[in-house]
């Protein structure tokens, strides 16, 4: 399934499907599997009978996705198939991949989403210059890769003295006015700065610790950010 649509914008979705299942040359029985089949798993039954210049993109989106299989390929290849989508629609779409996956299919998901990666992907490759600069599962990536956890914490006066000592003893750094400190036990860790700020009399207003994330494995794996890459 490419990124874009394609599918007739003047023929129904159904008209759609039974152009795709000709290309196949898919059964009459067939094919009504598989009209049954994308009605109940990918939610097209609603408008299977209007015209794809009448759906909305996410309408649209999952009709494309359910022409692209009409056929019940054990392999599915999907090209950014979240672009431009509102979270609410995203993460609807995910769960019909994830449904695909279910059903026995394998999926090749390109992405830049890395936050997309990790939710739904069981094995994450990461591309540089027409590459593979890394394979494997994504807690793999970011445990081996990604860097330690780090501790973020905010208080209410970051820049007095008695801060920066703390900050100074556990070797962390001061970055928008918020303490962020790594740690390979991040809730030892935790405890440890809590109770030093406590007996300082610094009041915390907000601590959490900060998993690395497959973003953090590409910067590290590239040397740029994603939005760079896609300029």
């Amino acid at each position: 399934m490419p990124q874009e649509t394609l599918l007739y914008d003047l023929l129904s979705v159904r008209e759609n499907f039974a152009f795709s299942a000709s290309l196949y040359s898919l059964s009459c029985r067939k094919f009504k599997d598989r009209v049954e089949f994308s009605s109940k798993v990918l939610g097209v039954g609603e408008f299977l009978d209007r015209k794809v210049e009448k759906l909305s993109g996410g309408m649209k989106r999952r009709a494309n996705l359910a022409a692209s299989i009409i056929h019940d390929p054990p392999i599915v290849i999907l090209d950014e198939p979240t672009v431009g989508f509102d979270p609410t629609i995203k993460r609807e779409f995910w769960e019909l991949i994830k449904n695909l996956k279910t059903g026995g299919k394998t999926v090749l998901l390109s992405t830049h989403d890395m936050y997309e990666a990790d939710e739904i992907c069981d094995k994450v490759a990461i591309m540089e210059k027409g590459k593979i600069a890394a394979l494997d599962k994504p807690r793999t990536l970011k445990e081996t890769i990604g860097g330690e956890p780090a501790i973020h914490v905010r208080v209410k006066e970051p820049r007095t003295k008695k801060t920066l000592a703390v900050l100074k003893e556990f070797n962390g750094t001061l970055r928008d006015d918020e303490i962020q400190i790594s740690a390979k036990n991040p809730w030892k860790t935790m405890t440890e700065v809590t109770n030093k700020l406590t007996s300082q009399g610094i009041f915390t207003e907000k601590i959490e610790i900060v998993e690395p994330t497959l973003e953090n494995v590409f910067i590290k794996l590239s040397g740029r950010k994603l939005t760079e890459d896609l300029q």
